[in-house]
C-alpha cells in the first residue's frame, strides 16, 4: 500500500494515498484532518489577509482571506456538528464567521477604491503615453 502522512503544525495531519483507501477522497487527493486550533489558525490567517489588503489596497489578498476563513468555517461547522459542546470548535466557528464578514467588507472597500480609480489612472497612462508617438 503506498501512502504518505504528514503533520504540520497550522494543516494538521495530512494523508496523501494513491489507490482511495479510506479517509482519502480520490486517487491522489489530499484529504485533512481538521481539529479546533486549526480551524481558527485558517480563520486569523483570513483575518490577517483582511486587514493587509485594506492597507495595501489589494482585492487578491482579501479574496484570499475570505477563501481561508470559509475553510476554516465549513471544518469548525463539521466539528461543531460532531460535538455541539465543544468550546473550542465554537470560538473557531465565531471566529471563522466574523473573518469572512470583514473580508468580505474588504474586498468591496477595495473594489469601491479601484472603479474609482481607475479613470484617473487610465487617463494618466494616456497621458504619460501620448508624447511617445
Amino acid at each position: 500500500m503506498l501512502a504518505l502522512e504528514a503533520h504540520a503544525p497550522l494543516c494538521g495531519t495530512v494523508s496523501i494515498d494513491m489507490f482511495g483507501i479510506q479517509n482519502v477522497y480520490r486517487i491522489g487527493r489530499i484529504s485533512m484532518k481538521a481539529n479546533a486550533s486549526t480551524c481558527r489558525g485558517f480563520a486569523l490567517a483570513g483575518l490577517i489577509c483582511a486587514a493587509v489588503s485594506l492597507l495595501m489596497g489589494g482585492v487578491l489578498l482579501s479574496a484570499l482571506g475570505i477563501l481561508l476563513a470559509w475553510y476554516g468555517y465549513a471544518n469548525s461547522k463539521k466539528l461543531l456538528k460532531a460535538n455541539p459542546q465543544d468550546l473550542q470548535a465554537a470560538i473557531a466557528f465565531k471566529l471563522a464567521r466574523n473573518a469572512i464578514v470583514f473580508g468580505a467588507i474588504a474586498a468591496g472597500l477595495n473594489l469601491i477604491t479601484a472603479v474609482f480609480l481607475f479613470p484617473s489612472m487610465m487617463s494618466g497612462v494616456s497621458a504619460s503615453s501620448a508624447p511617445a508617438f
